[in-house]
């Protein structure tokens, strides 16, 4: 962690607590998906969306439910997630998607009979570590 933290890690309670080095990249990213303290949807992401950034969105908030690839959207609006649930389908044929209510929210599903579509796109990419969200 050197070089990554402000500070040495620290042990409280068999957790570890350190602060992280941060990026002006980061602003930048965040002034694009936030409007004040409201996540929303860029109007370019339909531009954005490539196999490379669909394995980024998997690892980061896809999880594996009874062979189909559950995406946590639930931050998006039900509009937002109709878009999303769009661009996955017209940018990379033969993903079929739901969009089911999560409480108040809403969360996209990836079609089980889709997954092998998935994982074509998507292995260049996803690290070792993160490939059990698309075992079958």
């Amino acid at each position: 962690l050197i070089g990554l933290t402000n500070s040495p890690p620290r042990t409280y309670h068999h957790s570890y607590y350190f602060r992280t080095v941060s990026h002006p990249y980061f602003d930048t990213l965040r002034r694009v998906f936030y409007s004040g303290r409201k996540k929303i949807l860029p109007v370019e992401i339909g531009r954005w969306m490539t196999p490379l950034v669909f394995s980024v969105w998997l690892m980061d908030d896809g999880g594996r439910d009874k062979g189909q690839l559950r995406l946590n959207s639930q931050s998006f609006s039900r509009r937002e997630n109709q878009r999303l649930r769009s661009i996955l389908e017209a940018s990379f044929g033969g993903i079929f998607t739901t969009l089911n209510r999560d409480k108040d929210r809403f969360r996209l599903r990836v079609a089980a009979i889709s997954m092998p579509r998935v994982r074509q796109l998507v292995a260049p990419f996803i690290l070792p570590s993160m490939q059990y969200k698309l075992s079958p």
